[in-house]
């Protein structure tokens, strides 16, 4: 083999190395963001659903499968009549 030959060779495999040790190191670090950011999302949840507005679904491991979004509202109704009481006569047999 030629030398230009195998230093694309071990460049290629270098490269590839360096690249699978940052993959790892990435794929590592996002599977740590995941894990805090669920803990989060749980805490938040727990929170909305203490305070009565949620009501949370889960499955028999914990995880969240749907959210119940509850709704208040009050409604309230002001009525008033007047009336001005009058009196008929009728010419039929009354008194």
């Amino acid at each position: 083999m030629n030398d230009a030959l195998q230093n694309q060779i071990v460049t290629g495999i270098i490269t590839a190395l360096v690249a699978l040790l940052f993959f790892c190191l990435s794929s590592r670090e996002l599977r740590r963001n995941l894990k805090r950011l669920e803990k989060q999302n749980d805490i938040m949840l727990d929170a909305m659903e203490e305070a009565n507005l949620v009501e949370i679904n889960r499955d028999k491991h914990g995880k969240v499968v749907g959210i119940i979004k509850k709704a208040k509202g009050t409604a309230g109704a002001v009525l008033s009549a007047i009336a001005k009481p009058t009196v008929i006569k009728s010419g039929k047999g009354g008194s």
